[in-house]
């Protein structure tokens, strides 16, 4: 039992001291969406996901980021929850990409 708690307090300070960069970054490359003429949604949409995310968030400024992974060109476009669902595994490199360079901004803006 008191290894679960080291991992989940571990885990809670790393969430609490990374969340605040990640969020600053994003906002600075605009990897967040705001509706524009291109977007898929021109109004804000609400959405169920988020996990925990929306506890951590009220009390840190932080952002929760969608990785979209649908590609119909390649038949993977089947709903979430279903049997049908599936992703474009090239979306993973999206993803990591976006979280690396998070990474590497928040190492620049603690050494500065």
């Amino acid at each position: 039992m008191i290894s679960y708690l080291v991992v989940f307090g571990v885990s809670a300070g790393v969430a609490f001291v990374t969340t605040p960069l990640v969020r600053r970054f994003s906002v600075r490359v605009g990897a967040i969406a705001h509706p524009t003429d291109r977007a898929v949604h021109l109004e804000p949409t609400p959405t169920m996901g988020g996990e925990d995310a929306a506890l951590y968030l009220e009390r840190v400024p932080g952002c929760y980021v969608f990785v979209g992974s649908a590609n119909a060109a390649r038949g993977l476009a089947g709903p979430h929850h279903s049997p049908r669902f599936d992703f474009d595994e090239e979306a993973l490199a999206i993803g990591c990409a976006f979280l690396v360079e998070a990474a590497f901004e928040a190492l620049q803006a603690d050494s500065a």
